[in-house]
């Protein structure tokens, strides 16, 4: 698995810094839920799947054909 940091004014950022830039934004966005970057990494991942499955869905009712090229 790919670690994946975020830096900021050139460091790397702790959680708790994490922790703050998500507050100020859900507060920004009338989120008054608590929110943690454990559940925003679940629900990117759920959006994700779900538009799999769309493209899924679509690509069946056109009956488009999908091929893999082999080289």
């Amino acid at each position: 698995m790919t670690k994946v940091y975020i830096y900021y004014l050139n460091k790397k950022a702790a959680l708790p810094l994490l922790r703050y830039i998500i507050k100020r934004i859900s507060s920004r966005a009338g989120i008054n839920k608590e929110i943690h970057p454990y559940q925003l990494r679940h629900s990117l991942l759920i959006g994700c799947i779900r538009g799999i499955i769309a493209l899924i869905i679509e690509i069946k009712t056109l009956d488009i054909e999908v091929t893999k090229q082999v080289q």
